[in-house]
């Protein structure tokens, strides 16, 4: 594109309208797709004329222009960068720190996940709202692992007050109160989950094993 301003005739003679095509393709598939990025095609666009302009063409030197290309980006980037540390944090935003938190715990790096997703529950109540049942389900988890029991009750209460047929956060509950030894709160929350969930084979045996237990405590 800088080529083509710089010798627009031998451009358009030669790869000009080639280039141009394939880039309203481009631009035009990102503005109908939602999930890519268009911010990022247009800035590698804007980004790479700009790099061409410092650089200049192999020979060709116009150092004042080159130097007043060079200010003018540096401009924009620490406006960029000012804009977007200040801009506030929309649903997208804490979606791609709830994607972050997950990565994380796929990889059994708990503590690392654990901020992103007391981030998004401390964050703007609007903007996090569709991101809370997820959240707080996957919070809860956390600290079950590592012994916060009455913390993962808390989050797992709040999970299912967000969304009451997550039948995962009824079971995961369930075990909860099975290591408390609160069984009678423990079968409870297994049964919700299969009635929820009537195929899943780990919520069965959960609630067979607390029938035993409640029938062998009631003697």
């Amino acid at each position: 594109m800088y080529f083509g301003v710089i010798h627009r005739r031998l451009f358009f003679r030669t790869m000009g309208m080639s280039v141009l095509f394939i880039l309203a393709i481009n631009l035009g598939f990102g503005f109908l797709m939602p999930m890519v990025d268009n911010g990022a095609h247009i800035g590698g666009l804007i980004g790479g004329f700009l790099a061409s302009a410092i650089v200049n063409l192999p020979n060709q030197k116009h150092y004042g222009r080159q130097v007043a290309v060079l200010a003018i980006t540096i401009i924009g980037i620490v406006g960029l960068l000012l804009y977007g540390y200040n801009q506030e944090k929309t649903t997208q935003s804490y979606a791609v720190y709830f994607q972050i938190g997950q990565e994380f715990l796929q990889n059994d790096e708990s503590e690392k996940a654990r901020p992103y997703f007391e981030t998004i529950i401390e964050g703007d109540p609007i903007a996090v709202e569709p991101l809370l049942p997820d959240t707080y389900f996957s919070l809860a988890y956390i600290q079950a692992t590592i012994g916060e029991l009455d913390e993962a009750e808390y989050n797992l209460l709040k999970t299912i007050e967000q969304k009451p047929d997550f039948h995962e956060a009824h079971f995961n509950l369930s075990l909860i109160y099975f290591e408390k030894g609160s069984y009678e709160k423990a079968y409870e929350q297994v049964e919700m989950a299969i009635e929820l969930n009537p195929e899943e084979e780990d919520y069965l045996e959960l609630q067979e094993q607390l029938r035993r237990i409640i029938i062998w405590n009631g003697r």
